[in-house]
C-alpha cells in the first residue's frame, strides 16, 4: 500500500481553527488519537491548505506491505563539531494491517522529534 505522511505546521490558532488543539503537545506523553474516513482526511487538507497559519511542510510517500513497518521522515543531517553524524526532524514510523474483513486499513503510528547521532528510525 502507499502510504502518504503530511508534516503540517500549525500556530495555536490554526490549530484550533481545525479542530485540531487536542493535537497541541502539553508537555507530557499523552497520546492522542483520530479516525479519519478518507474523504475526511481530504477535506482536513483542503481546510489546512486554506487555513491562515497552517502549512504543509512535506508530503512524502512510503510504500509497504499490510504488517510491514516502514517510515517516511523530514530530516536535516549536519556533521557535529565533534565529527558525529546527527539528524533532527520529525520521523514518522508507520505499520499499516489490512482490517480481517479487508475492508479498511489500520496504521499503527509512532512519531520522533528528537536529536539522533545516527540513522535508526523508531520502532513500533
Amino acid at each position: 500500500m502507499l502510504i502518504t505522511a503530511y508534516f503540517v505546521e500549525l500556530n495555536e490558532a490554526a490549530a484550533s481553527e481545525l479542530g485540531l488543539d487536542q493535537f497541541q503537545p502539553d508537555g507530557g506523553q499523552n497520546p492522542s488519537q483520530i479516525l479519519f474516513q478518507k474523504d475526511e482526511a481530504q477535506n482536513l487538507l483542503n481546510r489546512i491548505k486554506n487555513t491562515e497559519g497552517a502549512n504543509i511542510l512535506s508530503a512524502p510517500r512510503i510504500q509497504t506491505a499490510s504488517g510491514i513497518e516502514g517510515s517516511v521522515s523530514m530530516t536535516q543531517s549536519f556533521k557535529a563539531p565533534n565529527g558525529h553524524d546527527l539528524s533532527t526532524g520529525p520521523v514518522l514510523a508507520v505499520l499499516p494491517s489490512i482490517t480481517a474483513d479487508f475492508d479498511g486499513v489500520n496504521v499503527a503510528l509512532k512519531t520522533d522529534i528528537n536529536l539522533r547521532t545516527d540513522k535508526e528510525i523508531p520502532k513500533l
